[in-house]
């Protein structure tokens, strides 16, 4: 009998060692999580200030302005990523990239078909600009800066702030996802792009996609522990969809997300777009429920 009691409590005993270090990394993270926030504002205003002072130096090509002022934003944001404890996830594998096209490829498909059709009815009417091989350049480092930037706020500094809050059980994991990517849709829009209706509509369609494009780069983040893959990829995937109508151009016009001279267009290619991504987006949320049940991150590393 005496001996069932030592037994108890030497049980009760591990229980709490056991309980303490827990309750530390629950603290410790909704400490992080709160920080993280804090951040991610600061980021946000900071790059919005980089992205019109890159502006002003090139009032003539507003291509390089754009490209300037998002490579500057991404670099701070990189910096803040850094020192709230994600450098780990700072790198690039080859087994990473491997991974992220092969999880993600269908998402290429969005930009790859419209901007292929772009270049057939820009040949077709009237050729090829001389200008559209430097503004095509140009567009690659502008696509750079974007996948910098919106990965280390969104996919950095966003998402590892909720999972080191939130993670500690498996819904909590899919809320971090889930939530990082809305507010990463929710940015691509402006409030000057709802306009009536039809324009509202098409917000939230666009929304939609953005939300389901982020989850599945987080998921890809999450499973290979890193961010430069990610940063390749939204390269792509935006250089793919913006750069032959911005080369044809030589502005950044192409980047209004809304066009009500063209609803019933814009509705087909918005279908599409959701309807390419969701499956890419059903894999990425079963994987996270049945691998991530608990994952706190790059900041609780």
């Amino acid at each position: 009998m005496a001996g069932g009691r030592h037994m108890a409590h030497a049980d009760r005993q591990d229980s709490q060692v056991q309980g303490a270090p827990q309750e530390g990394i629950a603290k410790r993270g909704w400490v992080k999580m709160a920080v993280s926030v804090v951040a991610s504002i600061v980021a946000t205003v900071a790059a919005a200030g980089l992205l019109f002072a890159g502006l002003l130096p090139f009032p003539d090509n507003p291509i390089l302005g754009a490209s300037v002022g998002r490579i500057a934003a991404g670099l701070v944001v990189t910096i803040i990523f850094v020192l709230l404890g994600g450098r780990s996830w700072l790198k690039i594998t080859g087994s990473g990239l491997a991974y992220t096209f092969k999880r993600a490829w269908m998402l290429l498909l969005i930009g790859a078909v419209p901007g292929g059709f772009t270049i057939f009815q820009t040949a077709m009417r009237g050729g090829i600009p001389e200008d559209f091989l430097p503004n095509l350049a140009l567009v690659v480092l502008l696509c750079i800066g974007i996948g910098l930037l919106e990965e280390c706020i969104f996919r950095g500094i966003e998402l590892n702030g909720l999972l080191a809050g939130l993670s500690g059980w498996r819904l909590g994991v899919l809320a971090s996802v889930v939530l990082s990517s809305i507010l990463f849709g929710w940015t691509h829009i402006g409030a000057g792009n709802v306009t009536d209706a039809t324009s509202a509509v098409q917000a939230a369609l666009k929304i939609m996609q953005s939300t389901m494009f982020g989850i599945v780069l987080c998921e890809t983040c999450m499973h290979a522990r890193e961010l430069g893959s990610a940063v390749l990829f939204h390269a792509l995937n935006d250089f793919l969809m913006m750069s032959v109508t911005m080369g044809l151009q030589g502005n950044t016009a192409a980047s209004s997300y809304t066009n009500t001279d063209l609803s019933t267009a814009v509705y087909v290619v918005y279908g599409i777009m959701i309807a390419v991504s969701l499956w890419p987006t059903i894999q990425a949320l079963r994987r996270l429920w049945s691998e991530h049940q608990v994952d706190h991150g790059a900041f609780m590393e």
